[in-house]
């Protein structure tokens, strides 16, 4: 999908207008449009498909949490957790707060200015937007016992792993191996993985699919596959923690 804009890698942030940025999370802005409290939600429910977490009591923060919806799903799979929601924009933000306060605490903070610890960092679908995906991860990985990351799984354009475009808002691409670097580094003791589904959050509409259903039909080939995610678990060092992952695609 093309979208406006370009991202950059230096302060971790998108290099577009703060205006430009909070207009997104508007009512009835961009994010709204593109059916994004449709996708955070989907997302998360697949993340809680493939995932244990067993302690008994946690604290949580999504990172780029946009307007929160996936914080109801966490509530909803661990309702004694402490929930927390964090994003550069302060739209998102005052929004998270008008529709899930007594749910979770909300504040605005980038990725370089958080602040804090948590058992668990969740970050759905955000890091594909930035060039050092991996410092990034690295900088979210010292404030949590473990770290969640999902993104899409070997998105290619054109043929090709994705590169920064200016046309284009993902700037990466994925694989198992992606943050392999900072078990290397010694900053993680271990990471798993599973490649998985979300049906209806990312691809065509529900139109174009049975249009294009028919069509492959007609042609006696498939044309459509609906893109895969990855799912990251990333063990922070300074801690004992156990498996999380289920074990249906893990490694």
């Amino acid at each position: 999908m093309k979208y406006p804009g370009k991202w950059t890698s230096v302060r971790m942030e998108p290099v577009e207008t703060r205006q430009r940025l909070e207009s997104v999370f508007t009512q009835g802005g961009d994010w709204e449009k593109n059916r994004g409290r449709d996708q955070s939600r989907r997302f998360a429910e697949s993340f809680h498909q493939h995932v244990h977490i067993p302690w008994s009591s946690l604290s949580v923060l999504d990172v780029g949490c946009a307007l929160g919806d996936a914080l109801p799903v966490w509530q909803n799979k661990y309702p004694g957790a402490e929930l927390y929601g964090c994003d550069v924009a302060e739209t998102a933000v005052r929004r998270c707060q008008e529709s899930y306060a007594g749910m979770a605490r909300f504040f605005r903070a980038s990725f370089e200015e958080l602040r804090g610890f948590w058992d668990v960092i969740y970050c759905s679908n955000t890091l594909e937007h930035f060039e050092q995906y991996l410092e990034i991860a690295e900088v979210l990985l010292i404030r949590c016992k473990v770290l969640f990351l999902l993104t899409p799984f070997g998105e290619l354009r054109d043929g090709s792993p994705l590169k920064p475009d200016g046309e284009y808002y993902h700037v990466a691409t994925f694989y198992r191996d992606s943050f392999d670097a900072l078990i290397r580094q010694d900053k993680a003791s271990r990471i798993e993985t599973s490649i998985m589904g979300c049906p209806g959050a990312w691809g065509p509409t529900r139109v174009q699919k049975i249009r294009w259903l028919v069509a492959s039909a007609l042609k006696n080939h498939c044309i459509f596959q609906e893109p895969l995610q990855i799912l990251y678990a990333i063990h922070n060092k300074a801690w004992s923690t156990p498996d999380f992952l289920l074990e249906e695609g893990r490694r």
